[in-house]
């Protein structure tokens, strides 16, 4: 809960509603508990978020280089990974299981990380140097990571077994993974304007949407049921592809302001959630592909955002030097409840029938 003055601050927005942060006339040390402000502990920027699946942990990447873990209940840093890299932090991801943090960067290491017991567990080196976009498969097998040469590089997490690359994936700077939930295919985007499909199994290239946007592919994302492709790019548009067709369905255009860094998925397919250089975060109704709710999110540019697995809560971080958390309170889906009710219906008539046979 979100307090100002001993009020609970809420807004409705479409049946979405997103508790978010006031500005606070408080003083730094009891801010909004929502709001990291780091100023007074930290003077440095947070290039990169991942929330843990119940989002009661946020992890950043800082540009000292250094990981830090913040923890929501307690309203404060838990712990810091000082000088983890010794270069830019490209990327960060989570396990699914909570337990395992994987991070990448511009000295070429990969290293995973112990969550629980705050420890390095193990390190990887990259001989072509800055890697930068990273995914985990959802069954924690593989770990997937991008070279600046435009390589994709496919290492079996936590062994020491021999890494399998694709060379020259792409002809320019690969920017994000998504996985399909089969963890079947892989959809890489990047700053040659293309987005492109791979078969993780036979590493051979399915398909390539060349000219997928104006300029760099910044994010991609895939819907849990692998029907669409979201994409979105230094062209301000957002576009939504169909996964097996790679027709383009729809495109929202001017989506921001500035070019469109980050995309989030709500764990529904219904709710997609986009942040900018305009410092905005807006939330668009994938189903009726309207924008329903725009936000001055902070003070600078937007550069990173998360969401956790259950798509209550995600984070935000600035230039500002802030990292914000808000809560998604998302409407019930009325037909899934519909065909719950249905099914528990037929199985009450089932047995009946049982009992009236007997």
């Amino acid at each position: 809960v979100y307090k100002k003055q001993g009020h609970m601050w809420n807004q409705h927005f479409f049946f979405l509603m997103i508790r978010r942060p006031p500005r606070s006339t408080q003083s730094r040390s009891s801010a909004a508990s929502d709001v990291y402000k780091r100023q007074s502990q930290y003077r440095g920027m947070t290039s990169r978020l991942v929330l843990s699946s119940n989002g009661r942990l946020v992890i950043s990447a800082q540009d000292d280089y250094s990981i830090r873990i913040w923890c929501q209940k307690e309203h404060k840093q838990i712990h810091q990974f000082s000088a983890a890299h010794t270069n830019w932090i490209g990327a960060l991801a989570i396990t699914s299981d909570d337990k395992y943090l994987v991070s990448v960067a511009d000295d070429g290491v990969t290293k995973i990380w112990d969550i629980e017991n705050k420890k390095l567990v193990q390190t990887y080196y990259d001989e072509r140097g800055k890697v930068n976009a990273l995914v985990i498969t959802s069954d924690n097998k593989l770990i997937i990571s991008a070279s600046a040469s435009g390589s994709i590089n496919i290492q079996e997490f936590n062994t020491d077994s021999q890494k399998r690359v694709i060379q020259k994936a792409h002809s320019e700077i690969i920017n994000s993974f998504a996985l399909t939930a089969d963890n079947k295919y892989l959809v890489s985007g990047a700053s040659d304007n293309s987005i492109k499909i791979w078969d993780l199994t036979t590493l051979q290239l399915v398909h390539e949407i060349q000219d997928a946007h104006e300029n760099s592919v910044r994010k991609v994302v895939v819907t849990s049921d692998s029907r669409y492709i979201i994409s979105s790019s230094q062209d301000r548009r957002i576009k939504i592809w169909d996964f097996q067709t790679k027709k383009l369905l729809h495109t929202f255009e001017k989506a921001h302001d500035d070019g469109v860094y980050h995309l989030a998925l709500t764990s529904d397919n219904n709710y997609l959630v986009s942040i900018a250089g305009d410092k905005q975060i807006k939330v668009w109704n994938l189903q009726t592909r309207q924008l329903i709710h725009t936000e001055q999110a902070h003070a600078a540019q937007v550069v990173a955002l998360a969401m956790s697995s259950n798509s209550q809560y995600f984070a935000t971080s600035s230039t500002d030097r802030t990292i914000k958390v808000w809560e998604l309170q998302l409407p019930r889906n009325k037909a899934n409840s519909m065909l719950m009710e249905l099914e528990q219906l037929e199985d009450e008539v089932d047995r009946l029938l049982e009992l009236l046979m007997i």
